[in-house]
């Protein structure tokens, strides 16, 4: 099995692997622990203030993760479509 190959199969898993991290982060996050949210809420200011920016940092993490495995997986489709000629 030729280089090109074998890094193109593990770019396209990586890139699997990367949006299906980056989906389950943020599905996690816009679901939070209501007990928590409710505790933040009640000492007021600056722990729901926290809470809020350390759930929305998390959510665009995990965006970022489903952009860059899209990223990835597309990378890995081209090289292995060029690989076949």
């Amino acid at each position: 099995m030729p280089a090109k190959k074998i890094f193109a199969a593990f770019l396209l898993i990586l890139g699997i692997v990367a949006f299906a991290a980056g989906n389950s982060q943020y599905k996690n996050c816009q679901t939070p622990n209501h007990c928590v949210v409710g505790f933040a809420k009640s000492l007021g200011g600056q722990a729901s203030f926290d809470l809020e920016q350390s759930t929305r940092r998390a959510r665009y993490f995990g965006i970022s993760k489903m952009v860059g495995g899209t990223i990835f997986f597309v990378i890995g489709g081209i090289f292995l479509f060029k690989s076949k000629k």
